[in-house]
């Protein structure tokens, strides 16, 4: 062992305050695809009615997944999630149908600050279409 008593308080209290704004919890590999997948079983088809829960699955698998499928979670940033809002108008897709994606990945990603798998949600610094 090394290091004295007090060096191995000081020690375990950086490491519960990195636990406690959840920065131990970032080093999580998980994708989007996963953590998607997950989000839904656990937290989205316990609280929502069927139908809803099928909108929330078509609109992610639809819109989210095919571009941010295998990216990392912990490493989703707000640049990332604006340009996929621009490629979604880009592609076609209404200024209305946009904002509902948000709405529904938002709902997402706030779930991971709630479990601590993310410190904010992206989602909070985008910018939506009019």
């Amino acid at each position: 062992m090394h290091g004295t008593e007090t060096d191995g308080k000081r020690d375990l209290h950086k490491l519960l305050v990195k636990a406690d704004v959840g920065e131990l919890a970032r080093s999580n590999p998980r994708t989007f695809s996963e953590y998607l997948e997950h989000w839904l079983q656990a937290a989205a088809k316990p609280r929502l009615r069927e139908c809803t829960h099928n909108q929330y699955e078509v609109t992610l698998e639809r819109y989210i997944t095919p571009v941010l499928g295998a990216s990392r979670l912990d490493k989703s940033t707000p640049l990332q999630i604006q340009s996929l809002y621009g490629q979604l108008l880009d592609c076609g897709l209404s200024p209305r149908t946009v904002r509902l994606t948000h709405a529904v990945f938002r709902n997402v990603l706030q779930q991971a600050v709630k479990w601590r798998m993310l410190r904010t949600s992206p989602t909070d610094a985008v910018d939506l279409p009019k």
